[in-house]
């Protein structure tokens, strides 16, 4: 009997041990299996997203900067370069024991006081930075040291090891002001020269210039300036440190621009405005090359190089005459009756009047079925007028008169065929469109609908019409060239390494008006002579006597309506007229276009004198004869 029962209890102990042993066993195969699948995820399925934060945490992109292109003048004047600064700047050491051994003394940082003729504070803000950064990253401790303080620092470079010179590039503008809203500037990149990879494709990616086009030519054709950048490919410690060098690729230096700009004739004409808020463009007809592009007042492009500070900044955002403004593609005023040879051209094209239409300014105009009076300019009329001695004495009543006729739909329309109310698509990153007004313009600008008395003022360049000087010059362009216009550009040709080529062909594409008769051409630009030549012109007193022959046409940009009683002299200022003058020369083959504006220049201003000196200048130094 305990013989029985004693082999009953050691089979079941066997019992129970194999089934510890098998539990046993399947934990540990089931905890190797989950230890399988964990390293199957790890090691195949998220291979790609850990080799990328290794790579993250190990490797970085370090960009080499690339030389940004040089912008010349036509007659091969820099106007945009590089040129370089030295910097002093303090690099941690990559062994603690040494960094320990060499830390700054009171003593190193007197002789840092003298070699960069450190003030009190600068120095209290050099050991802040010392303090905080000395063992973990790098700091600058001085930009644009001079030859002097670069020379005392080698001799003492002994007792500053970890103190290295390098050598940067930054953008200067030789000619300061003067061609400001034609070159622009660059303005620099915040985003650090070295960062990680997280991928190793298209590693370009993750570099950039830099400096990069701000404003103007610079930011226009910033993709042909700014070359491609080099970079390499680097190991770092844990202290962020390069230990080695992967891979390198050498930056290729941008292309240089030509512009068609003259820079002794740009100088010329600034001299002449400066004292204005003005502008000037100037264009030849058969190419729409640009020779000169002035807008007054102007700023330095070279204070934005190196962060300008805020208070300056400011003092340019808040200038009540606007330094920052492009006047010459940004600003818009009223044509005035700088329009009134196109408005005569769509009249003859329109047959609303012929070549022979005799019209009769008293003085004064009443809009038919209504008792609503317009004044002209001149108080007494100037009496029976043909199309040819509306344009040289400037007779609002016949504008009035034709613009009735050929209702709003009509003169907008060819107002638009002129190149009004669009961009001209001139090479500068900021241009304005204009306003041609419209039935539905109006309509969706004030909710009301148009009337015949709008229409009126838009005759003679008033009213709710508005453009831009360069729209003007365009404008001129296309009726100096019998309706074939240019699209004017700046830039000429691009070269790179001793390889010149024009630039593109969407610069130099031909827009032709649809009326192609030559008769009106010729009417209107007879017109535009005899204002600057015939004794009933507006300019002749301004152009008697002179050697060449020119087309011209002034207009007076009205702000103000004067009250009964009241003087021109009590309005303000920033209240008064406008003067505008459009002019082409020589008469018979134009090879120059000419638009000027002087913002509230009033009666003050006599702008035929300052075309005038613009037209000698062109006659006498005889430029591109």
């Amino acid at each position: 009997m305990f013989y029985k029962k004693f082999v009953q209890n050691d089979i079941e102990e066997t019992n129970t041990f194999i089934r510890r042993v098998f539990f046993a066993l399947f934990i540990v195969f089931f905890l190797s299996c989950l230890q399988i699948v964990n390293f199957y995820y790890l090691q195949i399925l998220q291979f790609k997203h850990y080799s990328n934060q290794s790579n993250k945490n190990r490797l970085r992109i370090k960009s080499i900067p690339s030389l940004r292109g040089n912008i010349y003048s036509r007659d091969g004047f820099l106007l945009a370069k590089n040129c370089v600064y030295y910097q002093a700047k303090f690099i941690p050491y990559k062994n603690k024991k040494l960094y320990l051994k060499s830390k700054f003394t009171d003593e190193k940082f007197n002789k840092i006081k003298k070699i960069f003729n450190f003030n009190s504070t600068e120095i209290k803000i050099l050991k802040k930075k010392y303090y905080k950064n000395s063992y973990f990253h790098s700091f600058i401790i001085k930009n644009y040291i001079n030859f002097v303080q670069m020379a005392k620092l080698i001799v003492n470079l002994y007792d500053f090891p970890e103190i290295v010179i390098t050598s940067h590039q930054y953008r200067y503008y030789p000619y300061g002001s003067l061609t400001s809203h034609t070159i622009g500037y660059v303005s620099g990149n915040n985003r650090p020269d070295t960062i990680p990879i997280t991928s190793e494709k298209n590693i370009e990616k993750y570099v950039s210039p830099h400096y990069f086009g701000k404003t103007g030519i610079e930011k226009q054709y910033n993709h042909n300036l700014k070359g491609k950048l080099g970079y390499k490919k680097i190991e770092i410690n844990s202290l962020g440190q390069e230990t080695k060098i992967l891979y390198k690729k050498m930056p290729d230096i941008g292309e240089d621009l030509h512009l068609s700009i003259d820079i002794k004739f740009q100088r010329y004409i600034e001299s002449l405005i400066n004292n204005y808020c003005a502008a000037v463009i100037i264009s030849d007809p058969k190419n729409g090359e640009v020779l000169s592009l002035v807008s007054t007042p102007s700023y330095d492009p070279n204070n934005f190089i190196h962060n300008i500070a805020k208070h300056s900044y400011f003092l340019l955002l808040n200038n009540l005459h606007k330094p920052l403004y492009n006047r010459v593609t940004q600003a818009l005023y009223p044509p005035a009756s700088t329009i009134k040879p196109y408005i005569a051209f769509a009249a003859l094209s329109s047959k609303i009047i012929n070549k022979d239409t005799i019209l009769r300014d008293s003085g004064y105009w009443i809009l038919p079925t209504s008792m609503k009076l317009f004044h002209d300019w001149k108080k007494y009329g100037h009496g029976d007028l043909n199309i040819t001695q509306s344009i040289e004495e400037s007779s609002d009543i016949f504008f009035y008169e034709i613009s009735y006729k050929m209702g709003i739909d009509n003169l907008s329309k060819w107002i638009k065929k002129f190149g009004y109310g669009k961009k001209t698509g001139i090479d500068l990153p900021t241009e304005s469109l204009g306003i041609v007004p419209t039935r539905e313009w109006k309509k969706n600008k004030f909710k009301e609908k148009w009337y015949q008395g709008d229409t009126i003022p838009v005759g003679i360049g008033q009213g709710y019409l508005s453009s831009t000087l360069v729209q003007m010059n365009k404008s001129l362009v296309t009726l100096v060239n019998n309706g074939v216009s240019k699209t004017p550009h700046i830039v000429n040709s691009i070269s790179k390494k001793n390889r010149l080529y024009k630039i593109q062909e969407e610069h130099k594409k031909d827009f032709i008006l649809d009326d192609k008769n030559y008769e009106y051409w010729k009417i209107i630009k007879n017109a535009m002579y005899g204002v600057a030549h015939r004794k009933s012109g507006t300019a002749y007193k301004n152009f008697v006597n002179v050697q060449y022959k020119i087309g011209a046409k002034s207009g007076t940009a009205q702000l103000f309506n004067l009250k009964k009683n009241q003087s021109y002299t009590d309005i303000p200022k920033n209240l008064r007229d406008h003067k505008i003058m459009i002019a082409f020369m020589p008469y018979n083959k134009p090879r120059f276009v000419i638009s000027i504006i002087i913002e509230n220049g009033g009666r003050e201003v006599n702008i035929g004198k300052i075309m005038k000196k613009i037209t000698d200048y062109i006659a006498l130094q005889k430029i591109y004869k």
